[in-house]
């Protein structure tokens, strides 16, 4: 495996990783967005839910480079 192999696998890694924050964010903002438009006052738990992911989002974007230093590349 080359080099530009490792990366690429790393990169399809790390999309897949961070895929779930970004639909779990996506889909609690709809939902919030919707229950507004029908009139709802409680959207609070929505939000928390789109603010928890976007969290885990952020969490695992600080952790990007640390693991894309460890990850083995041949010269």
């Amino acid at each position: 495996m080359t080099s530009r192999d490792d990366l690429v696998a790393f990169a399809r890694k790390a999309r897949h990783d961070l895929q779930n924050p970004v639909a779990a964010v996506t889909l609690a903002l709809e939902l919030a967005q919707d229950e507004m438009a029908a009139g709802a006052d409680d959207v609070e738990e929505l939000v928390g839910r789109a603010l928890r992911s976007a969290e885990r989002l952020s969490e695992a974007l600080d952790e990007l480079p640390g693991r894309a230093a460890e990850w083995p590349l041949e010269d």
